[in-house]
């Protein structure tokens, strides 16, 4: 997947990133709990996400189903 948007996401300023959370999480069906904790260190998810090779990104967007992982990247394509 070549199209994982690692430095849109990097660029991102910290309350747009937490609400992209916070949309990607509901629309996997997450637990909001867990979304709104990672979202209260955003330095270390930024950092965490720089590290994120392609095999890891498509790792993760697997483990939520085709369909959903394209509306997520669809909106991570329109920021």
């Amino acid at each position: 997947m070549n199209n994982f948007p690692k430095e849109k996401i990097l660029s991102m300023d910290d309350e747009a990133l937490k609400s992209l959370i916070m949309e990607i999480n509901e629309k996997a069906g997450g637990n909001p709990q867990s979304a709104k904790k990672l979202s209260e260190d955003i330095p270390s998810l930024k950092n965490q996400i720089s590290r994120m090779s392609e095999k890891d990104a498509e790792r993760l967007i697997s483990k939520i189903g085709n369909q959903k992982a394209e509306e997520i990247l669809k909106r991570l394509g329109n920021i």
